[in-house]
């Protein structure tokens, strides 16, 4: 496996309200901020449901570009990160396109919070996920990030991985799932420990 980079190892580390403040008043340094933060995070989930990278892309960017100019003002990054969230859903909608990986991901992530859930709550919940696997990636080892990089980000098929890795595929399935309950205890432990404050 090549030691090149990724793109998910690096992630903006710096306290988030004073650039929250700066958004809501539309100030540039406001939008760099969550600009930075979050372009990959929505741009993953874009391509995980799409599969398509120039359409991605462009979501994304006019996404980022409707919460700009919308009135609205956002009382913690987590609504401004939801709020978005709902903006590229809709945009995917309209362009009408079906998420090629939908079923699959709605099933991880309701498994994660726990039936029955809407599939807004599902999505939710994926990018909350999808959030902590980008925080934590780079504490991964080599392995872990090509597998978390290949099938959580990306969607790749069991079977797929397996092949192109000389893998059994239930050791895959098995590491997949590993993966997803590492979310799910992440998740629900950062929801008691905002809870708590």
């Amino acid at each position: 496996m090549s030691n090149t980079a990724s793109p998910w190892d690096e992630l903006p580390n710096e306290s988030e309200q004073q650039h929250l403040i700066s958004f809501n008043q539309r100030m540039e340094i406001g939008f760099d901020y969550f600009f930075d933060r979050y372009y990959l995070l929505i741009f993953t989930y874009t391509f995980f449901k799409l599969r398509e990278k120039a359409v991605s892309e462009e979501i994304t960017n006019d996404s980022f570009m409707a919460i700009w100019t919308s009135k609205k003002t956002f009382k913690t990054a987590d609504h401004l990160k939801h709020y978005l969230l709902v903006i590229v859903r809709n945009k995917c909608t309209r362009h009408h396109y079906k998420a090629r990986a939908e079923g699959k991901g709605l099933s991880h992530y309701k498994y994660l919070l726990g039936n029955p859930v809407s599939d807004l709550e599902a999505d939710k919940l994926y990018l909350d996920g999808l959030e902590i696997v980008l925080e934590e990636y780079h504490k991964l080892s080599p392995k872990k990030k090509d597998l978390v990089e290949k099938i959580v980000l990306e969607g790749m098929k069991n079977k797929q991985y397996a092949e192109n890795n000389n893998l059994p595929e239930k050791s895959v399935a098995v590491k997949k799932e590993r993966v997803l309950k590492w979310m799910r205890t992440e998740i629900i432990k950062r929801k008691k420990d905002g809870d708590g404050k």
